[in-house]
């Protein structure tokens, strides 16, 4: 397998035309053919220092494109619209409840050609309030449902299948708040499909077929790979993870599960945000990289970075990311890791 250092930067948005990535407080744009070639650079915020600007969390999580020359960028407590041909940013929501960032966004294009956008809150909400969804509804952000209080902390992720014309909704982070859920086109029904277990604490899943292909996000117990048929509920192993997994992608016919390592979460709040001590579910202090190739069980490990030095919340948890990605080449970006935070890693022949 090759690994090269594709960007000295954090991709957000990768296509074979344009790169859209950030560093040190600016949002960049270069070719896919001369990565390393800036055509221009837009200034989001003033930094002082790369440990600074991870303390604080002034970073964007994702972007994904509008068109051919507007971007979405989720940063700092707000969705930013970038227009690459001004080369300007304007703020077009402003999140709630003190979040940051969205866990992930969801798009998909449809039945009339329309790119649609949505986001779940992904709060501390200790109070256990309402958690809503948002849509982008011409340039606005409006709530579609919100869960009622005292049913969920936060949504990790709202993944779209096309087929049926449905949401399926991923929560955490208790017993009672994991779940997986399913909602109709318009939000209209939702109700949790199967839950109460950190089996079914989830970020990451994919549709195949009948079946939902899903890594558990957990600090406190082991985590696996599952797949859930639809229809009878029934969830069966694909494989053991040495870690919880936020981070998943699919590039053609394979997926991709990036373990994270995080503190444990059973410790007080002052000592969870300072502490180096791993969770029970987190093996080692390594974020691995598996691949899965079909959903019969076809997995195995490909790479992995070692945590760095820094508490592991205080400074984020060690992580690899994805970028949005419309090529067929798998990329990671890096955080909270060696050799580098905040770089970006084309792999090949895996």
């Amino acid at each position: 397998m090759g690994v090269e250092i594709f960007l000295n930067s954090k991709a957000l948005c990768i296509t074979y035309n344009n790169i859209l990535s950030f560093k040190k407080g600016k949002l960049l744009i270069s070719s896919y053919d001369d990565p390393k070639k800036i055509i221009q650079s837009c200034r989001l915020k003033r930094v002082r220092t790369n440990l600074g600007q991870r303390l604080f969390r002034l970073e964007p999580r994702f972007a994904m494109p509008i068109d051919g020359l507007h971007y979405l960028v989720t940063f700092n407590g707000t969705m930013l619209n970038y227009d690459v041909a001004t080369n300007t940013v304007t703020v077009e929501h402003v999140f709630e409840k003190g979040m940051k960032n969205p866990l992930n966004l969801c798009s998909f294009v449809n039945g009339k050609g329309q790119r649609e956008f949505y986001y779940g809150e992904y709060i501390w909400n200790t109070e256990k309030g309402e958690v809503s969804i948002y849509k982008r509804i011409e340039n606005a952000w409006q709530v579609v449902y919100s869960f009622p209080p005292a049913t969920i902390t936060h949504i990790h992720n709202i993944i779209y299948d096309s087929k049926n014309e449905r949401f399926f909704i991923l929560t955490g982070d208790e017993d009672s708040e994991s779940a997986i859920w399913v909602a109709d086109i318009n939000f209209t029904c939702v109700k949790k499909i199967i839950g109460n277990k950190q089996k079914y604490r989830s970020c990451v899943a994919f549709i195949e077929d009948n079946d939902l292909i899903y890594a558990t996000d957990t600090p406190l117990e082991n985590n696996c790979i599952y797949k859930l048929n639809l229809s009878t509920l029934e969830s069966t192993t694909i494989c053991n993870l040495p870690g919880s997994c936020i981070y998943g992608t699919k590039i053609k016919n394979s997926m991709y599960f990036a373990t994270a390592v995080e503190p444990d979460s059973s410790l007080p709040a002052w000592r969870y945000r300072l502490t180096r001590k791993l969770g029970k579910g987190i093996k080692d202090r390594y974020s691995h990289l598996y691949a899965l190739v079909d959903e019969m069980g076809g997995s195995k490990e490909i790479f992995k970075l070692k945590k760095d030095l820094y508490p592991i919340w205080l400074f984020q948890f060690g992580n690899m990311m994805f970028p949005y990605n419309e090529t067929d080449e798998l990329f990671i970006t890096t955080q909270a890791v060696r050799p580098k935070h905040g770089v970006t890693i084309r792999l090949k022949n895996i």
